[in-house]
């Protein structure tokens, strides 16, 4: 048994006004794990806690993610001359293609348009990257508590009326944080997801955002880096904190591959059971 403050969503910093009520705060959580006899109470941190709290209670810190930030600007053409030379030029090369070949962006007008882009995500979950997915209840339940182009946005690439693809964004405060994405296998020829991505940080600097956060990576996921150190952004250690309560060390997770043997079963499973066993990982990993 464990503790954690955000189980596989964002990470995001304990909420507190000073490093003595963050004390109270951390340390009423460790007490919670020594109740239920767990073996660590994990905080998942958005940048450092304050030394105070890091040596009051004892915790320690591991540092294996981090998170791409991009510095926006209300000129969109400033943000794209930051971008890597060679990926100005292949975004250009793609928007031509998506042009030929009949490709639209917008942003999403119904909920009819939140159900395909979830049944295109299931389908690229399973064929693509062999990995359970989310339910569409998460993703009905955002859009129901957030406003749709306030809160939280899909942007959407057609072809015709079918979609192609879409991504999802959520607003807060000065801050855009990219969330999913997902391209239908049928149009991956003409990089969906980079130029989807672009037209997203178009809105945001037009909506005067000024930082992107572009999600977490692995250490071992370096195709992932390499795809978000193209637009420019630079990389934020995200640490994560172990108060250690019935175990010595912290922990050796890697929650992008503690799930490789089911993995290789998700490739030979009928669509249908990977649905439902979908939705059952989703309710018992807190992402519904």
């Amino acid at each position: 048994k464990t503790i954690v403050n955000t189980p596989l969503i964002i990470y995001n910093n304990p909420l507190f006004d000073s490093a003595d009520v963050g004390i109270q705060l951390v340390r009423s959580a460790i007490e919670q794990g020594r109740k239920r006899k767990v073996k660590y109470v994990e905080l998942k941190s958005y940048g450092h806690l304050p030394q105070k709290i890091v040596k009051e209670l004892n915790l320690h810190c591991v540092e294996n993610y981090f998170t791409s930030v991009l510095k926006l600007q209300p000129e969109y053409e400033n943000v794209f001359k930051n971008f890597k030379k060679q990926f100005r030029q292949n975004l250009r090369t793609e928007k031509r293609r998506a042009e030929k070949g009949g490709l639209n962006f917008r942003v999403m007008k119904s909920r009819h348009d939140l159900k395909a882009f979830h049944e295109i995500m299931l389908v690229s979950n399973k064929v693509k990257h062999n990995m359970f997915s989310r339910p569409y209840s998460l993703f009905k339940n955002c859009f129901d508590i957030l406003r749709p182009g306030e809160g939280i946005q899909l942007f959407i690439a057609e072809h015709g009326k079918e979609i192609a693809g879409g991504i999802i964004f959520l607003f807060f405060k000065n801050k855009a944080f990219y969330l999913w994405s997902s391209t239908s296998l049928r149009y991956g020829r003409f990089g969906v997801n980079a130029l989807l991505l672009e037209k997203a940080i178009q809105h945001c600097c037009e909506m005067r955002y000024e930082f992107l956060d572009l999600g977490i990576t692995g250490c071992g996921q370096e195709n992932l880096r390499f795809f978000k150190s193209r637009f420019g952004g630079a990389d934020v250690v995200a640490p994560q904190y172990f108060a250690m309560i019935n175990q010595k060390t912290p922990p050796e997770i890697d929650a992008f591959s503690s799930f490789e043997f089911v993995e290789k079963i998700i490739k030979f499973t009928p669509m249908p059971l990977f649905r439902f066993f979908s939705s059952i990982i989703s309710k018992h990993t807190g992402a519904f």
